[in-house]
């Protein structure tokens, strides 16, 4: 008995079109180049000359252009029908819901707080503090520091710009599959 090459099988059955055009081989035991095209409805002959080729030594091509399948051929060609494609099982909602629950959390926390942050950061703008605790509208000539203020407006800015990247990574797929 002749060794199976399992990888390279793996390789030749894990994709769709060579899929296909063995069955059709299987069904048809016969079939043109044109007709496998048709069949197939592929349009890109680039693409069927690739999955033939890479089909190898599991179809051959007779004097008349035909392609059947080989012995090897059949028995991939059984190996398909003994064991259909199964659709792959969708992933709990429930996961991917969470998922999404606690990305839009995490996003509108981050926006809430970059937007107090801005908000704080101009209301230290607009209302300036003195350092001798006179009032803005005194006529006295004294310094305005803004030095007090900014590190505890500014503070909560790099956690709110974390919030809404790890936001977007959970929803691109980054994070948390």
């Amino acid at each position: 008995m002749e060794q199976v090459d399992w990888s390279s099988l793996h390789k030749i059955l894990n994709d769709a079109t060579r899929r296909n055009i063995l069955e059709l081989l299987a069904e048809k035991d016969a079939l043109s180049y044109t007709e496998i095209m048709a069949l197939l409805q592929v349009t890109n002959t680039g693409r069927l000359n690739y999955h033939l080729k890479a089909l190898g030594a599991l179809i051959s091509k007779d004097d008349q252009g035909k392609y059947h399948l080989t012995e090897r051929g059949k028995l991939a060609a059984n190996l398909l029908q003994t064991f259909p494609e199964r659709t792959p099982v969708e992933r709990k909602t429930h996961q991917s819901g969470l998922r999404m629950v606690v990305a839009i959390g995490l996003l509108l926390i981050g926006i809430l707080i970059i937007t107090a942050v801005v908000g704080i950061f101009a209301l230290t703008l607009i209302l300036p503090h003195s350092d001798t605790g006179s009032t803005p509208d005194s006529s006295s000539s004294t310094s305005i520091s803004y030095l007090p203020v900014l590190p505890v407006a500014l503070a909560p800015l790099p956690l709110g710009i974390a919030m809404v990247a790890i936001a977007v990574l959970i929803l691109t797929r980054r994070v948390w599959r």
